[in-house]
């Protein structure tokens, strides 16, 4: 009897867990399907029966998705609270309350996550989150003038873009001809009239009746190629009978003689188990920005690119931890060496926020800004675009006083129309001879076009607008000058050639100390203009160096117990002017006898923070390497690629240094498993680093467990999850050079 007993009970625990499992991938389906509603009644039935960390982790953010903020911040604040949260439950805790008019609360839990996450890309915005907010609340009130236009329905209406003399968009309206309509996004189009400096907007009308499918799936965002004769759109993917969800790809039509919409084809890299969607083309094509939740990211949905080669799309590349957080980044749109987004990660307003970055090309981007109000709301703003000139752009809100859900809004600036048309007369200063090539950069945030009428350059310029410009013509000295929309008309700009010698003159410093280095050997190296030369640097760490016309130079420094460096950017004398300035900070790798700072460092050429521990003169420093494993895990994230590409640029530049990779635990798990486990996660770095080419003999992998704690948090003593966290690190360190 017994027997048949357990028998029983077994079975009923495996059907039990049977039913829990199904619930919870349904309720994960009902995620993908923006179904929070429904997925949270699952979630709930399966907390029921257990109390599962993730399961509530999903529930909150189903709350969120909603906004219903007051519910969201009910289970972050569970989240948070347990014994050992994840860390990013603090920030979203934080956020919530933020959200919730309870900043000074939220200031408090985002500290805690810095605590525990230190390097953070968002961390100046989040020491300040209140007064930061209030920033973005007056940030460019008196720059834009946002207006709901009139042909916005009661359905949804968002995704906006330019086509020829108008505007199409994605709705989810009645139409007597449209016969999914309410069920379906479809693509509609309206035209757009200057009337006496008055936008006026025709009737709204379908548009590319070609590009729906078969299967009455509709169209999500899209992008046109800058002829209009190609469009890339999102559009669900067509499931089989086995699939429940169906995830979105992006299609490509053509359009080549202003006919009807066909060639329809799928872009290379979709994929049916993620998604790929909101596709951005910049104005020569040869670049689609897209958001995906493919595997591989940060987080949600990132922001990737594919470039164009060979008239084929290649393989998706991330935009990396600049752009891209642990929440959703949507809606890219490119434009002037300015990339917009929405995200949801990045700090903000509230929900969906516009963000921007400058282009700075190879693969760099400036730091993430936020447009502020009254853009930006405490609602969702998204989908932006913007004419070249900047001064009219739609994008997409939930916010009140709307006609539907979503809808759109258009921007204009400050008497947009009433604009200060100004010429630059370029001439030689010694010569009087017009100079008609020149490059014209501006330090406004918004985006100054530089345009041409006949040999002239002009700029437009807002009522009261004042600009600083930078003039630049190859074989001239450039020019800096601020111009103001009251200078209407012509200013000339007479540019000095350049006749003196360049010289590159440089300081030297200690990076932990600021203190100046005497005596580091800098090196001058080019491959086209003669020997290398050699320098040191005198008692206040300067050097100088005279350097000729239409080179190119790499500057490496070097000095003994430090890290030697090499300057990645070449100086080449042909686009500089003048004294050419740098300045290098080197960081030691041996303990010296002055540990106190002398002068300020700035902060982002701080390489690496040193180990808590104490250092005697002549010993070796251990730097804290900035990256993270999952639980129990020792395979290396993608979060942590850029902190290990600043070691690996350290070992190619001192190719002669051999170095040790030690991981240590805290000591609250089984010390027999804490010391494997780090002895794993040390592998991992050294591996990681001899696929990118750093010879094997050169990396000591050490796993050290919980044997060289850095504070009193040994088996047994009551530690705070900050306490403990001091102890859980990577960390790095000299042991010699090769023989």
């Amino acid at each position: 009897m017994k027997k048949y007993y357990f028998t029983s009970l077994l079975l009923f625990g495996v059907l039990l867990s049977w039913s829990q499992s199904a619930k919870l991938k349904k309720a994960d389906e009902y995620m993908e399907l923006i179904q929070y509603q429904e997925a949270i009644q699952l979630y709930q039935e399966i907390l029921a029966k257990s109390d599962d960390p993730d399961v509530k982790a999903k529930i909150a953010k189903a709350y969120y998705k909603l906004h219903d903020y007051a519910n969201a911040e009910l289970w972050y604040e569970q989240l948070a609270k347990m014994p050992e949260p994840n860390p990013i439950h603090l920030l979203n805790y934080g956020q919530l309350l933020q959200y919730n008019g309870k900043c000074t609360g939220a200031e408090e839990w985002y500290n805690r996550y810095l605590r525990l996450r230190p390097y953070d890309l968002r961390k100046k915005q989040l020491q300040r989150a209140c007064a930061y907010a209030e920033e973005l609340m007056n940030k460019n009130t008196a720059i834009y003038q946002v207006q709901l236009p009139i042909f916005n329905g009661i359905g949804e209406d968002l995704s906006p873009a330019f086509y020829k003399n108008g505007l199409a968009f994605v709705s989810m309206r009645s139409d007597s001809t449209n016969k999914n309509a309410g069920n379906f996004f479809d693509l509609y189009f309206v035209n757009i009239q200057n009337s006496n400096n008055e936008l006026k907007y025709g009737t709204p009308e379908r548009f590319a009746e070609g590009l729906n499918s078969s299967y009455g799936e509709g169209i999500g965002a899209f992008t046109f190629t800058e002829k209009d004769t190609e469009i890339y759109f999102t559009r669900n993917h067509q499931k089989s009978k086995t699939e429940t969800v169906s995830r979105l790809e992006i299609i490509r039509a053509q359009n080549p003689n202003d006919s009807v919409w066909g060639n329809l084809e799928p872009v290379s890299f979709n994929n049916k188990s993620y998604s790929v969607a909101h596709p951005s083309l910049p104005a020569d094509g040869e670049r689609l920005y897209f958001s995906s939740n493919m595997p591989g990211g940060f987080g949600g949905r990132d922001l990737y690119f594919s470039d164009k080669i060979a008239g084929q799309w290649g393989p998706p590349v991330n935009l990396g931890p600049t752009i891209n957080t642990e929440s959703d980044e949507v809606y890219p749109f490119y434009q002037n060496k300015r990339l917009y987004f929405a995200s949801d990660g990045q700090v903000g307003l509230g929900g969906m926020d516009v963000f921007f970055v400058n282009d700075l090309g190879n693969g760099d981007w400036s730091e993430v800004e936020n447009l502020g109000a009254p853009i930006n709301s405490s609602f969702d703003d998204f989908g932006l675009v913007a004419m070249p000139e900047g001064q009219l752009g739609y994008f997409t809100s939930n916010r009140p006083g709307g006609v539907g859900s979503d809808d759109i809004y258009s921007f204009t600036t400050n008497n947009a129309i009433a604009k200060s048309k100004i010429f630059f007369d370029l001439t030689d200063a010694t010569t009087g001879a017009i100079l008609q090539t020149s490059i014209i950069t501006s330090n406004c945030k918004e985006i100054i076009l530089v345009e041409r009428q006949g040999n002239q350059l002009f700029i437009q310029l807002q009522k009261g607008q004042c600009c600083e410009f930078s003039f630049a013509l190859k074989g001239y000295i450039s020019q800096n000058r601020e111009v103001c929309a009251t200078e209407a008309g012509s200013i000339k700009i007479a540019l000095q050639p350049e006749t003196q010698s360049k010289v590159i003159v440089g300081t030297v410093f200690d990076q932990q100390t600021g203190a100046p280095l005497e005596g580091a050997m800098v090196k001058l190296l080019s491959d086209k203009c003669g020997d290398n030369v050699i320098t040191s640097t005198n008692a206040v760490g300067q050097f100088s160096f005279p350097i000729k016309k239409a080179c190119c130079y790499q500057l490496r420094v070097e000095k003994d117990n430090f890290f030697a460096t090499t300057l990645e950017e070449k100086i080449c004398t042909e686009t500089r002017t003048g004294t050419i300035e740098t300045k290098f900070f080197l960081q030691p790798f041996v303990a010296g006898n002055n540990s106190a700072p002398m002068s300020e460092v700035p902060e982002e050429v701080t390489t690496f923070k040193k180990s808590a521990k104490e250092y005697e003169s002549g010993n070796p420093i251990a730097y804290v390497l900035n990256i993270y494993y999952d639980l129990g895990k020792s395979n290396i994230r993608a979060d942590a690629k850029t902190e290990l590409e600043k070691l690996l640029k350290i070992l190619n530049d001192n190719p002669d240094l051999i170095v040790e990779l030690s991981a240590h635990t805290d000591s609250k798990g089984d010390s027999r498993q804490n010391l494997p486990l780090s002895q794993r996660r040390a592998e991992s770095v050294v591996n990681w680093l001899t696929k990118r080419g750093i010879q094997r003999d050169r990396l000591v992998a050490v796993g050290y467990g919980e044997k060289q704690l850095l504070n009193e948090c040994d088996d047994g003593v009551p530690c705070t999850e900050e306490q403990h966290q001091l102890n859980r690190r990577t960390e790095f360190k000299v042991l010699g050079k090769v023989k």
